[in-house]
């Protein structure tokens, strides 16, 4: 559990961490912080149900679209006009993609119990 010195962050300063690891690589005891950060999402969500409605839209892109946000008919318009191939993900890569996020301890809990990612 994210208690340190009977402090626990805040949904805000919890789910503002932006799992970069900087405080892993630098801290000279060897504490992850980020650990504590997950661990306090994981801790509010089991509280309240609820995480951040743009992380939400983040895993539900990534498992129908295998992207984390939609960037692919902009970035696909600006490839056509460079001469380069579109960006896409073929159903076998997508398919990786929805295995790799539901073998994710962090995603699986930020959902409700017994649902399975990508069911509607």
């Amino acid at each position: 559990m994210a208690v340190v010195s009977g402090v626990i962050p805040t949904s805000e300063e919890a789910w503002s961490c932006s799992t970069c690891a900087n405080c892993v690589e630098r801290c000279p005891r060897g504490v992850s912080a980020m650990d504590a950060m997950l661990s306090t999402r994981e801790l509010l969500f089991e509280r309240s149900g609820e995480i951040p409605q743009d992380r939400k839209a983040m895993i539900e892109s990534i498992m129908s679209t295998g992207f984390a946000f939609d960037f692919a008919n902009d970035l696909n318009k600006i490839r056509r006009a460079l001469g380069l191939s579109e960006v896409t993900v073929d159903a076998e890569n997508l398919k990786q993609i929805r295995d790799l996020v539901e073998q994710s301890d962090p995603l699986r809990s930020l959902r409700p119990q017994g649902k399975r990612a990508g069911a509607r």
